[in-house]
Parts: structure tokens; C-alpha cells; sequence
């Protein structure tokens, strides 16, 4: 239910921001054109003349100029049907405007004194001013969704990549741990044959090696002490293995306890080596 409501909610959100604007721009008209009038009903009426031009080049920008020019990277086409549009707008006031003083006529107090402290120059500037205010944060919105839309696709492609080295990561340890448990317990049956004293210390280090791989290989991340111990067990187990024709040296610098990195990140390394 929750996913077919938000979509209605989002829509209905955006529409009363569009009518909360609109409202907003409706008292900005009467306020600068009307400053310092006290008629106040030939200014009202006069403003709703206005509204509909300046909606109607608002909305040109917003659902066509803007989305098929600038933001397709194509500015020189933007700059050059914007030219065009606000000539044919420039007519378009004019008219609202000549409409808005004949059919406000009625509400003159004095008929030779005009209520609208702006001259016609300031009008038509006033209305190009809303004009840019709504481009611009039109702009703002379409740059703002697309960001998200390629933060969107940047996380998800992060994502996969993560999920694609989890499941390589998880093959790698399907392919060590059998093998390697299976050398391992040969050789020390060989040494137990032998009754050899290096046995102990084998059994004690594969222990150590099956508790990091069961139990702590499955936490995100674990300190880069314990991961370089896990390698350092298991090159020694090598070394009993393979006797003198192995021969590794291991120098690390004085490890910090908050170091910490996934479980096998370097493991897999060592692994290559043999």
C-alpha cells in the first residue's frame, strides 16, 4: 500500500509547491505594482492579467527549453530559442498588460489618475525578473534530480562491485580451505608417523588457522594484526610441509590495534604464492 501512496504524495507535493509558488508570485505583483496605492481592488485585478504570460513562459522554460537544450549539453540552442521566446513573450505582456488596463477600468476611483505606481517599462521587467527566478530554480531542481540519479547509479554500480568481489572472495575461500585442510592433515600424519616434534605445534596452528577461517572470516572487518598472525600460521604450516625447499621471511612495522581490513584481503595474496 505504502508503495502505491508514495508516488501520489511526491506528485501532490510537487503540485501544492507549484500553486504555493504561484500565490507567492500573485502577491509579489500586487505589492511592487500597487506600492504606495490605495487601490488595492484595480490592483489585484490588474496582477491576475499577468499571471497567466508569466506562467506560460515559466513553464516553456521548465518542460521544454531547459530539459532538451541545457541540460542536453546544447547551450548555444538554449540561448537561441530563449531569444526567441522572450521576444514573442516580450508581445504577449504588452497585450496582458493593455487587457489588464481596459478591463480593470471600472475599478478607478478617478479616471484620470492610474493606481499602478510602476510604469510600463518596470512591469514588463518585473515579470521578466519572475520569469528568471523560475529558470533558475527549475535549473536548480532538474541538476538537483540528476545528481541523485547519478548517485543513484554510482552506489548500485559500487554495490555490484562489491557483491562481484564478495562472490570472488567466497570462491577463493572454497578453493583454499579444502585443498589446504587436506595437505595439512597429510603432513601431519606424516610427522605423527614419525612421531616428529614439531607435531604439536602443527596442531596448534591449524587450530588457530580453523578458528579464523569459521568464525572470524565472517565479520565485516578484522584488525590487520590478527589477518598478518592468520598468514604467518599458515606460511609456518607451509614451511613443516614443504621443509628447506621452502624459505619466506616475513618483516611487518610495529601494527597500530585500530588498523582494520577485511578478513582474507591479504591472505589471498599470499595464497598466489604457492
Amino acid at each position: 500500500m505504502t508503495r502505491f501512496l508514495t508516488p501520489i504524495l511526491k506528485r501532490s507535493s510537487e503540485i501544492l509547491i507549484h500553486i504555493g509558488f504561484w500565490i507567492g508570485v500573485y502577491f509579489f505583483y500586487t505589492y511592487f505594482l500597487g506600492y504606495g496605492s490605495n487601490n488595492t481592488a484595480y490592483v489585484n485585478h490588474f496582477s491576475w492579467f499577468l499571471l497567466p504570460v508569466t506562467i506560460l513562459m515559466s513553464y516553456f522554460f521548465h518542460c521544454y527549453l531547459i530539459p532538451k537544450y541545457l541540460h542536453n549539453k546544447q547551450p548555444g540552442l538554449f540561448l537561441l530559442y530563449s531569444c526567441y521566446t522572450l521576444i514573442i513573450s516580450f508581445f504577449l505582456i504588452a497585450i496582458s498588460i493593455l487587457y489588464g488596463f481596459v478591463f480593470s477600468h471600472h475599478y478607478l476611483e478617478q479616471e484620470s489618475v492610474l493606481p499602478l505606481t510602476k510604469g510600463l517599462v518596470f512591469i514588463i521587467l518585473v515579470v521578466y525578473l519572475v520569469v528568471f527566478i523560475s529558470i533558475i530554480l527549475s535549473f536548480l531542481r532538474l541538476q538537483l534530480l540528476t545528481d541523485k540519479k547519478n548517485e543513484a547509479v554510482k552506489h548500485q554500480f559500487l554495490a555490484t562491485q562489491l557483491q562481484l568481489k564478495d562472490q570472488e572472495l567466497r570462491f577463493l575461500k572454497m578453493q583454499i580451505h579444502p585443498h589446504f585442510l587436506f595437505n595439512t592433515l597429510n603432513t601431519m600424519y606424516g610427522f605423527a608417523l614419525k612421531k616428529a616434534d614439531e607435531t604439536p605445534d602443527m596442531i596448534l596452528k591449524l587450530s588457530q588457522l580453523l578458528d579464523y577461517i569459521l568464525y572470524q572470516i565472517e565479520k565485516p572487518t578484522v584488525s590487520l594484526a590478527d589477518e598478518i598472525q592468520h598468514i604467518k600460521n599458515y606460511i609456518a604450516l607451509e614451511k613443516m610441509r614443504f621443509q628447506e625447499s621452502l624459505q619466506i621471511d616475513i618483516s611487518t612495522p610495529q601494527l597500530k590495534s585500530y588498523q582494520e581490513i577485511p578478513p582474507h584481503a591479504l591472505f589471498t595474496l599470499c595464497r598466489k604464492r604457492f
